[in-house]
This record gives structure tokens, C-alpha cells and sequence, in this order.
């Protein structure tokens, strides 16, 4: 709990500061590269610290997720080294990739499965299916950094973040009367709380007043405070017999459920995107003339009684 107090002063201390230097844009542009850079490093030492606690899966469990705390670091400092050189954030560049994944690392995690156990025999073939998600979801995230507008990129981040919060949740129902269940209840509410900053910054981005160094930044900073909580209070590996190992073995959990969530990401955007740009050249068709011929013929021919009907559609047409 005294991680998550320190995460809501910190987030308080932030706004008092960003409010202090609203006046001075060059200081706080580096104000912010810095202070938003501390969170997810944070969480990422503390798992460092406690790396010799855990064994096998587990031991994948949490370096997975500091893994992904570093990608969102990444993807923070690339955006802040934008803004600190271009006078203005790039939401479309490729520091977009870096936060996505840091973003869906954490349901990555959950195939290690750590309330079943250390089984460090499945370490390693699960080690290689969470690396080709990585790789598959990089690649089908680069889409969002060529996509035309920042809507793509709002849209796929809530469906992830949502995700990632049905995923802990079901997580922590299936560790019920496990050690785990409070790590996973704990990140639960982190992505939470997660899913809800990320959406009220998403709404002032569409609505075109996002204001940085502002509460619409503690989407990049509450959030990050329950994974040192969590690694902190995580449960150590027990010794695991040989032979449970085996039969987790013959069981070994397979990553296609969270490989085809993740893959089907992309098709609401791409099927909004394709909706839109019909409906505005449906729209361009109704108000485009028929042809140019048409409209010159249109305009010189000469004037009917205005008692005519026909006459006042076309008196409109040429106007």
C-alpha cells in the first residue's frame, strides 16, 4: 500500500510542478522527459531487485512485465525527446510501437501462468511463445504509426487496455485459493486504473484539448505505481516436485487465445477507417455535378418562365 500512496504524491507533485512552469515551455518539456521517465524504471528495479526470489515461470512472469515497463519507458522518452526537439508531441511516430507493447506486456505474462508453480521445465518453451507474440504484435502495431489520423491509435489502445483487464481478472478468479490471487488483484486494479486515466486523456486528445504536464499525464504515472506494489508482496518459488513438473509439462499452456485477441485489434480500426472514408466519398459523389459538359450545358441554356419548377433547380445548380 505504501507504493501506491507514494504513486498518488508523486502524481500530485507532478501536477503542482507542471501548473508551476506552465509559464516557462523549454523547462518543462525536460520537467516532463524526466519525471515521467522515473515510474515505469521504478517497477522495472524493484523486479530487478527480487529477480533471485523467483525461479522458472515465475521468474518469466515478472521479467516479461519489466520488460514491457522498460518498452513504455522507451516509448515516453521517445515522445518527450520529440517534443523537446520539435516544440510539439508526434502521438503517430514510433515511440507509439514501444508504448503499445509495454501497454499489452503484462497479458504476455499471464502465459507463464505463476500461481501454478515455478515448473521451470516449461520456462523456456513458454519463454519462445511470448517472444513470437512480441514479434507478431510489434509487427501488426507498426500499422498504427503510418495511419492517417490519431484515431486508429485511441481506438487500439482502449480494446488493449481493456484486454489486458479482462485478462488479470480472469487470472485472479483462477488463483482464487492461490498466494497469487492478491499480486494479481493488485494488478488488476492497476490496469483498472490503467483502462480509466487512459480513456479520460483519449477523450481531451479527440477533443483537441490535451494539455501535457497535466493530470491527462497520470495515465503514464498512477498506473505504474501498483506493479512495484505487486512485485514487492509477489510470493517466493517453493521447491516444485519433479514429477508435478512432468505432468505441467504434458499440459503446457498455449498462447493462441491471447495471440488472436491481440491479432483482432486491428480490424475494428481498420473497419471504422474503411466506413468513414465511404461515407465521404458517398458524400463527395452526391455533390460533385455529373460532368463538367453537363454543368456548362446547364448554365447557358436559356431561362424558362419561373413558373417552371425544373427552372428553379436549375437556376440552383448553376448558382
Amino acid at each position: 500500500m505504501a507504493w501506491l500512496f507514494l504513486g498518488v504524491l508523486y502524481s500530485s507533485a507532478y501536477a503542482a510542478t507542471g501548473w508551476l512552469l506552465r509559464g516557462q515551455p523549454e523547462v518543462l518539456s525536460w520537467f516532463r522527459a524526466a519525471a515521467l521517465l522515473a515510474p515505469p524504471l521504478t517497477g522495472a528495479t524493484v523486479i530487478f531487485r527480487r529477480r533471485h526470489t523467483w525461479r522458472g515461470c515465475q521468474w518469466l512472469f515478472w521479467s516479461t512485465i519489466a520488460l514491457g515497463l522498460t518498452m513504455s519507458a522507451m516509448g515516453l522518452t521517445g515522445w518527450a525527446a520529440e517534443e523537446i526537439l520539435l516544440g510539439h508531441g508526434t502521438w503517430l511516430a514510433w515511440p507509439a510501437v514501444f508504448a503499445l507493447f509495454g501497454g499489452v506486456a503484462p497479458l504476455f505474462a499471464l502465459l507463464a501462468q505463476p500461481h501454478r508453480g515455478p515448473r521451470e521445465p516449461l520456462a523456456a518453451t513458454t519463454a519462445i511463445d511470448i517472444a513470437g507474440l512480441a514479434v507478431v504484435t510489434g509487427f501488426l502495431y507498426s500499422f498504427f504509426v503510418t495511419a492517417p489520423s490519431a484515431t486508429s491509435l485511441i481506438l487500439v489502445s482502449e480494446l488493449q487496455q481493456g484486454l489486458v483487464v479482462t485478462g488479470m481478472a480472469a487470472a485472479m478468479c483462477a488463483a482464487w485459493n492461490s498466494p497469487w490471487r492478491a499480486t494479481y488483484r493488485r494488478l488488476t486494479l492497476g490496469a483498472f486504473v490503467s483502462l480509466a486515466t487512459l480513456t479520460l486523456s483519449n477523450v481531451e486528445v479527440w477533443q483537441g484539448t490535451f494539455r501535457t504536464a497535466f493530470v491527462y499525464d497520470f495515465t503514464w504515472i498512477l498506473p505504474f505505481a501498483f506493479f512495484p506494489w505487486a512485485a514487492a508482496e509477489s510470493p517466493s518459488s517453493e521447491q516444485a516436485d519433479h514429477q508435478s513438473a512432468e505432468q505441467e509439462e504434458l499440459a503446457r499452456p498455449r498462447p493462441w487465445a491471447i495471440f488472436t485477441a491481440v491479432a483482432l485489434l486491428p480490424f475494428p480500426t481498420s473497419a471504422s477507417g474503411r466506413l468513414r472514408r465511404k461515407r465521404c466519398s458517398r458524400a463527395s459523389a452526391i455533390s460533385r455535378p455529373r460532368s463538367p459538359s453537363s454543368r456548362c450545358c446547364r448554365c447557358s441554356s436559356p431561362a424558362s418562365p419561373p413558373s417552371a419548377p425544373s427552372s428553379s433547380r436549375r437556376a440552383r445548380q448553376c448558382a
